[in-house]
């Protein structure tokens, strides 16, 4: 949980964003343009959001499916910003913010499905989920119970120097019975 809140400290400290993308959400499509992805029917389905009390500007991460209901493998997860202090327009997360704060690793297990460890959250594993509907969720424990995870909340206390995480909140939707699920991780 250390880890957690150093990145998500050092993050916001520095506060990068790419100011050199102005994708917006009608474009969402058209984000695999000129490559090899281009050609495929992807689209997007949103897994869960981190939003801050610094500011509007929330991350998003769509999972990018296939036609044909699979997961695209060669870029299982678009994470970007939403800027909703500008207009709700998009922008890239900068390498910064995906190796620390914002960034996540993903792996095929061995029965195919896929395993999310979000640089955040290292001690909590995700695992998609496909459901009889054919949508994905990202399944992890929140307050003890196996849930869907929707929002992560980081609120945050800005000093002259550092900002520091005071705490987490973790929201979802129990796997089994579809009712809310909460946790507050408070820094200590």
């Amino acid at each position: 949980m250390r880890s957690f809140f150093l990145f998500v400290s050092l993050f916001i400290v520095f506060g990068f964003h790419n100011k050199f993308s102005n994708h917006s959400e009608d474009n969402l499509n058209l984000y695999f343009k000129g490559s090899p992805e281009s050609s495929l029917k992807i689209n997007k389905q949103n897994l869960y959001i981190i939003q801050r009390n610094k500011n509007r500007n929330t991350v998003f991460y769509d999972l990018n499916v296939l036609s044909n209901g699979d997961v695209y493998s060669g870029k299982p997860i678009d994470c970007y910003w939403k800027m909703y202090e500008k207009n709700g327009v998009r922008e890239e997360l900068t390498t910064f913010e995906k190796l620390t704060a914002y960034g996540y690793d993903i792996q095929k297990g061995l029965k195919g499905e896929y395993l999310i460890k979000m640089n955040s959250l290292k001690d909590r594993v995700c695992q998609l989920n496909k459901d009889k509907n054919g949508l994905y969720s990202c399944i992890t424990r929140i307050g003890g119970k196996r849930s869907s995870l929707k929002r992560i909340y980081v609120y945050t206390i800005e000093g002259y120097i550092t900002t520091t995480v005071k705490y987490i909140e973790l929201f979802g939707k129990d796997a089994t019975t579809g009712t809310d699920t909460y946790e507050k991780v408070i820094n200590k």
